[in-house]
C-alpha cells in the first residue's frame, strides 16, 4: 500500500509538471530578449526534478509488478522498460535541447517561429478588421466587404478523375472589436436536391444536407473547435456562435460570427491562429459518406478521444492585421 501511495503521488506530481512545462514554454516561445532564460531554467527544473521522480518510479515498479496496470484498458501505462526509455527522452533534452534554446536566446533569436506563427509558413489569409463587419452577418445576402482577402475550399477527397469544380466554395475572414468572421458564398447547381434534403427531420446538424464548417484552433495543438452551419440555416449546438444564410437559384452565402470571448481570445493582443474552411456535400445513398472539400488537405489520425482524428498540419495561419 505504501508503494502504491508513493506511485501515485509521483504521477499527480508529473501531471502537475507537464503542465507547467508546457504553459512555461508557450509563454517562452512567445516572448523576446534574454528574460526568456529565466523561463528556460525553470522548465530546466522541471526537466531535473521528472528524471528524480521517474528513478524512484522505476525502483517502486520493479519491486511491485502491479504498479502502473490499467485494468479498465487492460495493460501498463507504465512499467520499467518504459520508465527508462522516458528517463532517456529527458537526459537527452537536457542535454540538447536546452543548450539549443539557450544560444538561440543569448543570439537574440525567435523560437520556434513557425509554430508560433510569427514566421507564416504554409497557406495563410490575412484578417482584416472591418468596422462594419457585423451588418455581412445581419445582412447575409449583403455578400463580402471591401478589402477582404479571398480564398476557396477546392481540395476534395473525391477519387482521382471525380474532381469537380462546379461546387466552388469561396470565402474571406474579417473581425471587428468583438467576433471574428466566416464569410462564404457555395456555388450549388443542385439547389432544387438541396431543398428537398432540408425536408427531413435531421436539419440541424451537418448530416444528409450541404453545409459549412470552421475548424479552428484556438490556441497552438488544443483540440479543435467545429462550428457548422448548414444551407437551411441550422447551426451546431458546440460554442457561443451565430449564423445567418441567404439562398440563390445556383447556390447559397452565408456569414459566421464567433465572438472572441468564446475561443477565449483576447481581441486586443491577436496572434495568429490556425483553421480550416470545410464544405461537406450528402455522399451516395449507397456509401453514406460526405463529400468533402477542403482549404488544407486533410491527412486525418487514428482518432484519439477528445482529439478526435484531427491533425495539427491540416490546418493554415489566420494572420490578424
Amino acid at each position: 500500500d505504501i508503494g502504491v501511495a508513493k506511485a501515485l503521488a509521483i504521477q499527480f506530481r508529473s501531471g502537475y509538471n507537464i503542465f507547467r512545462f508546457y504553459d512555461l514554454r508557450e509563454k517562452m516561445l512567445r516572448m523576446d530578449g534574454l528574460e526568456r532564460l529565466d523561463l528556460l531554467d525553470e522548465m530546466r527544473s522541471i526537466a531535473e526534478e521528472e528524471l528524480a521522480n521517474n528513478q524512484t518510479l522505476l525502483a517502486l515498479c520493479e519491486r511491485d509488478s502491479r504498479l502502473g496496470f490499467h485494468s479498465e484498458a487492460e495493460g501498463y501505462k507504465y512499467y520499467p522498460a518504459k520508465i527508462r526509455w522516458r528517463m532517456q527522452q529527458l537526459r537527452d533534452v537536457l542535454f540538447t535541447d536546452f543548450s539549443e534554446f539557450e544560444h538561440s536566446i543569448r543570439n537574440g533569436q525567435l523560437l520556434n517561429p513557425e509554430y508560433t506563427g510569427r514566421k507564416i509558413t504554409g497557406p495563410s489569409v490575412v484578417c482584416r478588421r472591418v468596422p462594419d463587419a457585423a451588418s455581412c452577418w445581419e445582412n447575409p445576402e449583403r455578400g463580402f466587404p471591401e478589402g477582404v482577402e479571398f480564398r476557396y475550399s477546392e481540395v476534395s477527397n473525391l477519387a482521382p478523375g471525380q474532381e469537380t469544380d462546379d461546387r466552388k466554395t469561396k470565402w474571406a475572414v474579417c473581425r471587428d472589436d468583438a467576433a471574428l468572421y466566416l464569410l462564404f458564398r457555395c456555388v450549388e447547381p443542385n439547389m432544387n436536391t438541396l431543398l428537398e434534403l432540408e425536408t427531413a427531420e435531421n436539419t440541424s446538424t451537418a448530416i444528409g444536407t450541404d453545409s459549412v464548417i470552421l475548424k479552428l484552433e484556438p490556441r497552438r495543438l488544443y483540440p479543435c473547435r467545429r462550428f457548422v452551419v448548414i444551407a437551411g440555416g441550422g447551426t451546431s449546438t458546440e460554442g457561443d456562435f451565430g449564423a445567418t444564410v441567404v439562398r440563390a437559384d445556383d447556390g447559397w452565402q452565408g456569414t459566421m460570427r464567433i465572438p472572441f470571448a468564446s475561443i477565449e481570445l483576447d481581441p486586443a493582443t491577436l496572434t495568429p491562429i490556425r483553421i480550416d474552411v470545410q464544405r461537406l456535400l450528402p455522399g451516395e445513398q449507397t456509401s453514406g459518406n460526405n463529400v468533402g472539400f477542403f482549404w488544407i488537405e486533410q491527412h486525418p489520425f487514428h482518432p484519439r478521444l477528445r482529439l478526435g482524428a484531427d491533425n495539427p498540419a491540416d490546418l493554415g495561419w489566420v494572420v490578424f492585421e
